[in-house]
Parts: C-alpha cells; structure tokens; sequence
C-alpha cells in the first residue's frame, strides 16, 4: 500500500492569522479523503488530485463561509463530485465528437470508462455507472452514511441505496469472476 504525502500549500494574497491556519489544518485533514474519492471514480490518480486541488480552492476562496459550516468537508466533496460529473460530461463530448470527425458511430460502451484504466478498487468500480461509482466510493472510501452520500450527490436516501446495491452485486460478480481464474 503507498502512502500519500499531503502537498504543501501556499497561500497567496492577504490572509488573517486565524484564515490561514484553519484552512490548513482543514486542507491536511480533507485532501487525501479527496484524492482517494476522485481517483476511485475516475481511476486515475494525477485525475483525481487534480480534482481535490479545485475543490479545495474552490473551499479556499469562499473559506469566510464554507469554514462556518458544520461539515466544510461534505461541501467540499460535493464540489469534488459536481466536478468529476462535469469532467465526465465533457469527456464523453469530446469523444463522441472524435468519432463523428473520424465518421464512426458511438458505440453503447461509456466512452469515458473506454478511456479509464485502474488497478485494485478501481478496476471494480470501472465497469459501474457513474452514479454508482460515486454512491461506492463515497461509502467505501469516504465511510459516509447513506443521508451523507444523499446529500452530497444530490439526490433521495433511497436512490443511493439503489446505487449502492447495484454497485455491490456488480463488484461481488467481479470478485468472484476473478477467483474462478
């Protein structure tokens, strides 16, 4: 298992002396759960820091407010999951535009998931819908309760239950696909 070093971060521009260390001891505390949930969608690592490095500038520039918030963590990866559905919206744009300018045809596979590649955990949630990608990374990775998951992907407790359940049958049949090999 590798570790994760946390980047340093450098804050530019003027910042009280309570601002800064508070958004650092948070920043510390909620990067490397980001990285973790952004690389489990997307099955790439320098993908998913690439997101946890908006989100958290994203939290940075409105810290006066999201530092207040009971959970600033949960706001910031909603940030992070709003941000890989628009990452996975252009994608999947840019790639069915590859192939009409190539003059094939889209086939019924996710063109992002065609472009995805990822080892361990990643390559069992590759094959799932995105939503339910995000509902079991969210759950096995973040360990959020189900209300939290709900909140954070915006939608009913139920529907990620539903999310979590397909997930689950679709990683056990994975599983045990690989120990008949």
């Amino acid at each position: 298992m590798t570790t994760m070093t946390v980047p340093e971060i450098e804050i530019i521009g003027e910042v009280d002396a309570v601002t800064r260390p508070e958004f650092e001891a948070f920043f510390r505390a909620e990067y490397p759960g980001l990285v973790a949930l952004a690389t489990a969608v997307t099955g790439d690592r320098q993908t998913g820091e690439d997101i946890a490095s908006e989100a958290m500038s994203r939290a940075y520039r409105r810290w006066d407010r999201v530092g207040s918030y009971e959970k600033p963590g949960a706001w910031t990866r909603r940030v992070a999951v709003n941000l890989l559905h628009s990452r996975r919206r252009k994608l999947a744009s840019e790639f069915r535009a590859l192939l009409r300018i190539g003059g094939r045809e889209a086939t019924s596979e996710d063109p992002v998931d065609a472009l995805a590649g990822a080892e361990n955990f990643q390559q069992l949630l590759a094959p799932l819908a995105p939503r339910q990608r995000t509902a079991a990374a969210l759950h096995y990775l973040d360990d959020l309760p189900l209300a939290e998951i709900a909140e954070v992907m915006d939608c009913a407790e139920g529907t990620v239950k539903s999310h979590l359940h397909a997930a689950r049958a679709a990683m056990a049949s994975a599983l045990e696909g690989n120990e008949e090999r």
